[in-house]
């Protein structure tokens, strides 16, 4: 099995990869798995499909500068840009509880 360095790559970096590379490129990297192994405890699957159905997608516009931060901030705080939001919203509607 090769072993690869770990790094660090943001999506800036991938993206760029991506747009250049193809995935086939790759494929002599790869060793076959036994897809049992990957197989979620049916358990588990119950849960995570009920916390999905427990929330709702909705569509907000932010502007290039908006996005370009919140996006810098997800990727210094390590964490997905929605959940960022998420975060935001829920400390916006925690303030305004008070």
């Amino acid at each position: 099995m090769m072993k690869r360095k770990k790094e660090k790559i943001n999506d800036k970096k991938e993206h760029d990869y991506w747009e250049k590379n193809d995935f086939s490129d790759h494929i002599s990297e790869f060793e076959p798995v036994n897809s049992e192994e990957f197989l979620l405890d049916p358990k588990k699957a119950k849960q995570i499909r009920e916390r999905a159905r427990k929330k709702h997608l909705i569509a907000i516009r932010l502007d290039d500068e908006q996005y370009s931060l919140a996006q810098k901030l997800a990727l210094r705080k390590d964490m997905g840009l929605s959940t960022l939001i998420r975060m935001w919203i829920k400390k916006g509607i925690m303030a305004e509880m008070k």
